[in-house]
């Protein structure tokens, strides 16, 4: 967040990632995660290098989580 905040200050608007956990039935769990790149598409922020940079690898990072909880 803080690399992020120093490339572009409103890109704060976006933060924290989003993480959605839902109980979906008996002992069964949805997680959904935003993807960053994505949410910055939607918030019509223009490209800046250093923030396609974070927003990548914390794609990343979020995508090994998600891979972890299947």
């Amino acid at each position: 967040a803080r690399r992020a905040l120093e490339t572009r200050s409103d890109v704060g608007l976006l933060l924290p990632c989003n993480v959605v956990v839902e109980e979906t039935g008996p002992g069964r769990v949805t997680v959904r995660i935003g993807r960053p790149a994505t949410l910055m598409n939607v918030a019509d922020l223009p490209s800046t290098p250093g923030l396609n940079e974070v927003a990548k690898e914390v794609s990343d990072k979020l995508r090994r989580v998600a891979d972890t909880l299947r």
